[in-house]
């Protein structure tokens, strides 16, 4: 403070350098001394080149390692001169390496209203009442804006999520390319050599610009805003259950007003993507499922090889309200235990 007062005083007043440590009472021999922190890391700029010689070669060595090898350098400065150094540089403290990611060009959000063209996931995260947090991994099909899968669990690893796309394989087979970011679980081998194995394009968004994965990111508030802000859960069972009550519904009875106007009249429903017409005079409804007409109560064609004998069914209020099941008596035998009554297991 004294010293910044004579420079004040030299600088604005025209005062002397006698006249000026006299009034702020700072000795002329402090003056002419110099600034002490500038003086020390004058002095002390051949420990801190020599310290950051030894770490950049070695970033893992503590202080007595440096130390050491700076002694067998033949430098003689002691242990408490360059431990206040060390310190000072922040050396003590755990080094954070960056992450280097190789350049990302993203593909267009331009999908094609088909199945199995372009997924997407992305995780989200929350708390129990307990404050145990918990992950949450949300997959979506980008073309029909079905919701596939919501898993809930307190630790989502890469080896999960390959587990989680094996079974989604098994239902409804793979897609053309999956959409995601940069995070620690799509950028890892077990999950590059799941997309290699399966011919699926990986494509990577820049990092820090969700926006190129807007699909799944306009998903994401949704969940949120509906399911995981207005509840406080106080055990992980909750959020499952609700989570796949909201899926159903999300799927099958929430208008999606996003769809391109080809796809406006079109609901999901599973795996069945099916269009509601008044046909005729006598509005009777008719409706397509996979491009071929049904009525209601038909059954449906075996999509994929996976789900047998089942039965379309009208649910009530209008056009667009049907779903599928298994016929009357059918009790749910044969049926995977993906589509049976209750939780998806």
């Amino acid at each position: 403070m004294r010293r910044w007062a004579v420079e004040f005083l030299i600088s604005i007043w025209s005062l002397s350098i006698v006249r000026a440590c006299a009034v702020a009472g700072l000795s002329r021999r402090a003056w002419y001394r110099g600034d002490p922190a500038k003086r020390v890391a004058k002095t002390d700029a051949p420990v801190i080149d020599a310290l950051n010689e030894i770490i950049s070669e070695h970033n893992r060595w503590g202080f007595w390692m440096c130390f050491h090898r700076l002694r067998n350098l033949g430098h003689k400065w002691n242990h408490k001169r360059v431990w206040r150094i060390y310190k000072a540089m922040k050396l003590n403290l755990k080094r954070r390496t960056k992450r280097r990611l190789p350049d990302r060009e993203p593909a267009t959000l331009d999908v094609p209203a088909e199945v199995n063209n372009t997924w997407s996931f992305d995780f989200m995260s929350d708390t129990l009442y307990s404050g145990l947090r918990f992950r949450v991994l949300n997959i979506i099909d980008e073309g029909v804006r079905e919701a596939l899968e919501i898993l809930v669990d307190t630790s989502i690893t890469a080896k999960r999520l390959v587990r989680v796309l094996d079974l989604l394989k098994s239902q409804r087979g793979v897609p053309k390319a999956i959409r995601v970011d940069n995070g620690p679980e799509m950028t890892a081998q077990v999950f590059a050599d799941w997309c290699s194995e399966n011919d699926v394009r990986i494509d990577y968004i820049e990092p820090g610009k969700p926006n190129q994965n807007a699909y799944i990111e306009r998903f994401n508030r949704s969940y949120r805003e509906e399911l995981l802000d207005p509840h406080i859960f106080s055990r992980l069972t909750q959020v499952r259950d609700l989570s796949w009550a909201w899926l159903i519904s999300y799927n099958e009875e929430r208008p999606h007003s996003s769809h391109p106007p080809a796809m406006r009249g079109w609901r999901v429903v599973g795996t069945y993507h099916t269009h509601i017409d008044d046909l005729g005079p006598s509005g009777e409804d008719a409706h397509l499922v996979n491009g071929a007409l049904m009525a209601s109560g038909d059954y449906l064609p075996n999509y994929n090889n996976q789900i047998p004998g089942l039965v379309l069914t009208r649910r009530g209020g209008g056009p667009g309200f049907y779903t599928y099941g298994p016929p009357p008596g059918f009790f749910n035998v044969g049926l995977p235990a993906e589509c049976r009554s209750g939780r998806r297991q």
